[in-house]
């Protein structure tokens, strides 16, 4: 919630991490569609996501 209060309403939130991190410590969000509906449910969409190897990045925006 802090990070929606903060972001500007055109700015663009950029994460990158470990996908087996992610799915470690997110379990509930495991698919992109799972991940994009707990985004919109606080604010956010999904833009891209990009999968290299082990590291995901998402392009997030506010909603």
């Amino acid at each position: 919630m802090e990070l929606r209060r903060i972001l500007k309403s055109d700015g663009m939130l950029l994460l990158a991490c470990e996908y087996n991190k992610l799915s470690y410590f997110l379990p509930d969000v495991q698919s992109e569609e799972a991940f994009r509906r707990f985004l919109l449910s606080v604010g956010f969409e999904l833009v891209t996501s990009q999968r290299k190897g082990s590291w995901i990045l998402y392009k997030i925006v506010k909603h």
